[in-house]
């Protein structure tokens, strides 16, 4: 086993608040750098170093951009390249609970990322339960960015009521599910 030898340690961003932090890793999508981390309020955020937008100030705070409730505390998630030609630049970051639930999360593309999010914004909500909101945080920040793919796949013929066809919402979903068919 070969060892690595840092030289330096240098402060590459922060943020502005504090957070009670459980674990953190790497999440990369193509060029970009994020963060992937989880407190103590069983929440995942992914924050992005991007030096050239304005909101960080030249790279010096880093950006929240995407937040989510997973309602469980979970360890140090596992990252793995995209099994994919058109994702081979991306990866894939597995975590578990503390409860014995898997999740992962998955950069995918924008023009998906907005169809799933209509198919989303359609479903019914039995009994007045919003399976949505569960997954939000409870903090005013942008909570847009986050799908759950599990729902989606049980409202495909949904896709009428978004002027989508649900070939392509089938599409997009098992597009996603064979990229991360790992096991």
């Amino acid at each position: 086993m070969k060892s690595i030898w840092l030289k330096t340690l240098s402060l590459l961003s922060w943020d502005a608040k504090t957070l009670e932090v459980h674990s953190v890793d790497f999440m990369v999508d193509n060029t970009q750098l994020g963060f992937l981390v989880s407190d103590h309020d069983r929440s995942l955020m992914v924050y992005m170093y991007l030096p050239e937008a304005k909101e960080s100030f030249g790279g010096m705070c880093l950006l929240r951009w995407a937040d989510f409730h997973v309602g469980a505390h979970m360890n140090e998630p596992l990252r793995g390249s995209a099994k994919s030609r058109w994702w081979e630049n991306k990866h894939i970051a597995w975590f578990a609970t503390l409860d014995g639930g898997i999740g992962l999360l998955l950069p995918m593309q924008e023009k998906t990322y907005w169809r799933l999010l209509m198919l989303l914004n359609v479903l019914p909500h039995h009994t007045g339960l919003n399976l949505r909101t569960f997954r939000m945080l409870r903090v005013d920040l942008h909570t847009l960015q986050n799908l759950d793919g599990e729902l989606l796949n049980c409202y495909l013929k949904l896709a009428k009521k978004i002027s989508t066809m649900s070939d392509i919402i089938l599409d997009d979903l098992l597009e996603t599910d064979g990229i991360t068919a790992h096991f």
